[in-house]
């Protein structure tokens, strides 16, 4: 695999027909599966990464698949204008922006979370900028823009891409993506062919810090319950997440958004269904919803008094994933990873239930993909076929 310095005058003659493709957060959740779906379909894949301990994950799917030879690996990051412009090369098919700062931690000081705010404006609004403009620079021939089901406006109704994105959600992250879909929004006027996709919650592999975080949480606590909120929403399966992206690039129509939900599924469900496939024998409660947004702030405080705390986990540390922590020479069977030695990295505190997590669990958010079903393939997947994607994986990284 190639790495860092990227001849931007390669052609497609000396790689026969093959397309290119450049993937912003390549390294996240999303990103490894879109870079795992691409090298699948036989794209040559240009993955940008800021860090080199993280760009294990992405070796280690290259090699299993046997498609190192079209795995380029590209320092840089979307806040760095000129690192996108040498990093995109000549002849782009399609860019999958996927890069974006999600979580803010409500336990650090409120200097901290400033910092993170400012953090977090700079990845997913000047990024998606940055972006664009690297776009049209170098000719790309469609952008694929990862977006977040939470820009819509909702009053309680099912979501889908005729409602309203009138007014800027209250949350950061939702903010800053909708943010976001201004400038793409606005590029598209001026020429640049682009998609908008909008995921809900998304379960699969190479996660740990979406519902993989709540099955580590469910995993650690020692409570004689497991506690739920009442709401439902849609989970889709971060496989056909990552397909839909491809078929957007590929088939659908200049403009265009879509909404990618899934199955509709209770948290009781969710947390059940995590237990039962980690042999662990507990009930889940269904908590009001005054109860248990109130809980989590009551966490949340105890959080920042006096360090990651939950009235319901325990104090076992949860080992980060890092290059240390695994060997990927060592891949075995199909994604099978053998363990070698523990991250010498600073644990990863154990998740609890939030504030915000107590909010999203306490409403019913539910998604309308008839859109996406039709003009994209999108398919649901079962509960237990997604969490057992997401624990194989957490299992195989050595974090259960």
């Amino acid at each position: 695999m190639s790495e860092d310095n990227i001849n931007n005058n390669d052609n497609d003659s000396e790689n026969g027909d093959i397309k290119k493709c450049f993937v912003t957060g390549s390294t996240g959740f999303l990103g490894c599966n879109i870079v795992e779906q691409l090298l699948i379909q036989g794209y040559q894949v240009y993955a940008l990464y800021r860090s080199k301990n993280k760009v294990f994950e992405l070796n280690s799917i290259a090699k299993r698949l046997n498609k190192q030879d079209q795995l380029i690996l590209v320092k840089g990051d979307v806040t760095n204008y000129k690192s996108l412009l040498k990093g995109i090369p000549d002849q782009c098919v399609y860019v999958f922006h996927a890069a974006a700062l999600i979580e803010l931690d409500a336990s650090e000081s409120q200097q901290s979370i400033e910092q993170q705010q400012k953090q977090q404006y700079e990845t997913n609004v000047n990024g998606t900028a940055n972006v664009v403009e690297a776009c049209f620079n170098r000719g790309v021939k469609r952008l694929i823009y990862t977006s977040t089901i939470a820009c819509y406006d909702v009053e309680g109704r099912v979501i889908n891409e005729q409602c309203k994105k009138e007014n800027l959600p209250r949350s950061g992250y939702s903010r800053t993506k909708r943010i976001g879909e201004l400038y793409v929004e606005d590029a598209i006027r001026r020429g640049l062919d682009a998609v908008i996709i909008s995921p809900g919650f998304i379960i699969g592999k190479y996660d740990e810090s979406s519902v993989g975080s709540f099955i580590l949480m469910v995993a650690h606590q020692s409570s004689q319950t497991i506690s739920a909120g009442v709401g439902k929403t849609n989970f889709s399966s971060a496989d056909e997440v990552a397909k839909a992206h491809i078929t957007a690039a590929q088939v659908a129509p200049n403009g265009s958004e879509y909404c990618l939900g899934g199955t509709l599924i209770s948290w009781k469900e969710l947390y059940e269904q995590v237990l039962f496939q980690l042999s662990i024998e507990k009930p889940v409660v269904a908590v009001s919803p005054l109860k248990y947004i109130l809980t989590g702030k009551l966490n949340d405080l105890m959080a920042k008094w006096f360090g990651r705390y939950s009235t319901t986990t325990t104090s076992t540390t949860i080992k980060p994933i890092s290059s240390e922590a695994t060997d990927i020479n060592s891949s075995v069977g199909d994604g099978d990873i053998k363990t070698t030695k523990a991250s010498k990295s600073k644990p990863r505190p154990p998740p609890y239930q939030s504030f915000f997590l107590s909010c999203i669990q306490s409403v019913n958010f539910i998604i309308d993909s008839t859109k996406a079903n039709n003009q994209l393939n999108f398919k649901s997947q079962t509960l237990e076929y997604m969490i057992n994607e997401n624990i194989q994986w957490l299992k195989q990284r050595n974090l259960l």
